[in-house]
């Protein structure tokens, strides 16, 4: 050691834990559940089992199809569903913001209120008043 004071640092490190994949899934779904994107997420899931299960060649004809109804116009119901639903998610989201912030607002007076409840004498019990101790 030659005279050099050795010093030994131990790191505490996190385990390492093994995820499934159901505990994956369930932490995706609350997550999204959380930030008000479930219906997404629900569309998605079926988007991808659907082309998942359909063969290839069938995928070309449905997407020919889709476009046809589209430039046809029958397709109008469904466009102003997924506007609606876009627009509802940013409204959501906006909301959550708007609440986030009046909570803020209303901890911050709650913690203004108990302070200055704080620097007042506090009031005296009545089994402390009759021994005379003072808070």
């Amino acid at each position: 050691m030659n005279g050099v004071l050795w010093t030994w640092i131990t790191v505490a490190k996190k385990p390492i834990v093994k995820v499934t994949w159901a505990e994956m899934a369930r932490d995706v779904v609350i997550g999204a559940m959380d930030r008000g994107q479930l219906m997404f997420l629900g569309m998605l899931v079926v988007l991808i089992v659907f082309t998942a299960r359909v063969p290839n060649s069938s995928l070309l004809i449905i997407a020919k199809e889709i476009l046809n109804r589209f430039q046809q116009g029958s397709l109008v119901g469904w466009i102003a569903w997924l506007i609606t639903s876009v627009a509802w998610f940013f409204h959501s989201r906006w909301q959550r913001g708007v609440c986030d912030r009046e909570l803020a607002r209303v901890v911050d007076e709650r913690n203004a209120a108990q302070k200055k409840l704080d620097t007042q004498e506090l009031i005296q019990s009545s089994r402390e008043a009759k021994q005379g101790k003072k808070r």
